[in-house]
């Protein structure tokens, strides 16, 4: 074999050992992403990685219910097709998959996507498990929720999109199907996140600086709204279903007025744009968070993507994408919010990929002027057991020796944040559960605190324990715009209510339901599950309760056993 054979061999192992073979190149991004994802997957219900919502989000698709804000009719739609997998243990693991699944197909769209841009393998590989193996995308993709879902579909959306441009550049105009995809995937994302809504201005910048004529046609305006309406419709699930009182039936989305205030998140309004001071701390909070998750090798590609990268209509796509997305997270104030920059994690994977193959124009070009300088040797590679001697290019050697590093690189996320982001072995929210209602007696009430108990809760009496009749109640079920209160009495009609008004101030609530307990307590066991739970769920202590009851540690929670006598005192 020549020296130039040799060199052009290396040349194309920019780790491109799957020419030709875009199903190969598929199959073992495949691969390396599912085995990751499965082996660290936590076996049920799990409260790590912002994972509260997990309990409402199943219990809902079990029960045909009305999730949290924004409602996701989409997660709740295609739930019922992974609610009867039967090869998981526990349903919670059955919804842990459903966001594996869905994180594995938005890798393999990084993976798709960037060898649309790039024309490469080798950066489409890097830009793909740069992506992947990030703790912030790969936490979110094995615990239930709907974030990985979400990502999906702007991913295919930006998928097609890239298609279309890319047709409409070569072909001309005429060439719309594409566009009528992208557009149906962005619809549907709008049914499982309304925050998918940011990227709306990147999508109308890009049909706009293509092909205008489908926004002022008739013909085609009437085509693209209708492939956008066919992505709406899974809205039709939340008021119809609501209009049915389901169990589960949050936010009462029956009305026109009530469906559009759950589907805007407008119970969650008060966390936007809380303060100055929450744009300037989200930023920071921003940029740790791209440092932390790519390392800094793959933040160094990614700027060097957006600086040197390609100047054309796409890339301006991209940035606007991600800063109508950072526009509304650097102004939402909530703990998990770094959950939010799964999409923007997409766009700038892409970037990274870009950032890849400017890097390894200024290698080959650096070193093909060494080499032309003659200023080393030329490197030599031997055949173990032959005799035979090939020449290498120093440009060639020099290239793979970058790849392999990048390739490294891309890679080390995974040995490094192995123990920070493996669930595989984690119990707490399953156990909590499990021994609660081992303890509580059938027809029993449960007064919970707080989305992690409330929602977790929910799960184990609508989904596990159905059975046991158990009433879970969040202890501000009078306060929580009236429909919470609504639900309960539909529910449990049995139980004895105070009259309240439909909304009412904290203090009152928290009267209300000192007055609720008051009133049924002497019926049916009532029980707390509270931020601080019993120190050691083998010994039995007792405290006080809303200055009222007398309240005693059994196993994981607290069971109400009597009134205070001297309210004023607190002596039991």
């Amino acid at each position: 074999m020549s020296a130039n054979a040799v060199t052009a061999k290396l040349k194309r192992v920019g780790f491109s050992l799957t020419k030709n073979k875009p199903f190969l190149s598929v199959f073992i991004v495949s691969v390396v992403v599912l085995v990751v994802y499965l082996k660290t997957m936590p076996p049920g219900l799990t409260w790590e990685h912002y994972g509260y919502d997990a309990g409402d989000l199943i219990s809902c698709v079990y029960t045909w219910g009305i999730p949290h804000p924004p409602g996701t009719p989409l997660y709740v739609l295609l739930g019922q097709f992974f609610r009867y997998l039967p090869f998981f243990g526990t349903p919670a693991a059955k919804f842990n998959f459903m966001s594996i699944f869905f994180g594995w197909l938005s890798a393999v769209l990084v993976y798709l996507s960037s060898r649309r841009l790039f024309a490469k393998r080798f950066p489409a590989f890097l830009s793909t498990f740069f992506f992947a193996f990030t703790p912030l995308i790969w936490g979110q993709s094995i615990v239930a929720e709907v974030l990985t879902l979400n990502l999906f579909l702007i991913a295919a959306s930006t998928y097609f999109l890239v298609r279309w441009e890319q047709e409409e550049r070569l072909h001309g105009e005429g060439v719309g199907g594409f566009l009528h995809w992208g557009l149906f995937f962005f619809a549907l994302a709008l049914t499982n996140h309304t925050s998918s809504l940011m990227i709306a201005p990147a999508i109308f910048f890009l049909i706009l600086s293509v092909q205008p004529s489908n926004l002022t046609r008739p013909s085609k305006l009437l085509r693209l709204a209708l492939f956008f309406g066919l992505g709406l419709l899974p809205y039709l699930y939340l008021p119809i279903r609501a209009a049915m009182r389901p169990m589960l039936n949050w936010g009462n989305p029956s009305t026109l007025s009530n469906f559009i205030n759950h589907i805007t998140a407008r119970e969650y309004s008060g966390f936007l744009f809380v303060a100055p001071s929450l744009f300037l701390d989200n930023v920071l909070r921003f940029l740790e968070a791209v440092w932390t998750n790519f390392n800094p090798v793959g933040t160094f590609l990614i700027v060097l993507g957006f600086v040197f990268g390609r100047k054309d209509r796409i890339r301006d796509f991209f940035i606007f994408a991600i800063l109508f997305q950072l526009l509304f997270v650097f102004n939402y104030n909530i703990v998990n919010i770094e959950t939010y920059l799964l999409p923007v994690f997409f766009y700038l994977a892409l970037f990274l990929g870009e950032g890849c193959t400017v890097a390894q124009g200024v290698f080959e070009t650096a070193a093909d002027w060494v080499e032309k300088q003659n200023l080393r040797p030329l490197a030599c590679l031997d055949r173990i057991g032959s005799s035979r001697t090939y020449e290498v290019s120093f440009s060639a050697f020099t290239l793979f020796l970058l790849n392999l590093l990048l390739l490294v690189f891309s890679l080390l996320n995974i040995p490094l944040r192995w123990g920070e982001v493996d669930l595989s072995n984690e119990r707490t929210a399953y156990d909590f559960g499990r021994n609660t209602f081992e303890v509580v007696e059938p027809g029993s009430i449960i007064l919970a605190e707080g989305d992690r108990y409330f929602l977790g809760l929910t799960y184990f009496s609508y989904v596990l324990y159905p059975e046991k009749d158990v009433a879970v109640l969040h202890e501000a079920f009078f306060h929580k715009l009236g429909w919470m209160l609504e639900q309960a009495r539909r529910n449990y009609p049995h139980l004895q209510y105070p009259l309240v008004e439909s909304t009412i101030d904290q203090e009152e609530a928290e009267q209300a339901l000192l007055d609720f307990v008051d009133m049924n307590m002497n019926d049916r066991p009532i029980y707390l599950a509270v931020g601080e739970k019993p120190l050691d769920d083998r010994r039995v202590s007792r405290s006080v309760w809303g200055d009222r009851f007398i309240i005693q540690s059994v196993g994981p929670i607290y069971q109400i056993v009597g009134r205070v006598e001297n309210e004023e005192t607190g002596e039991l």
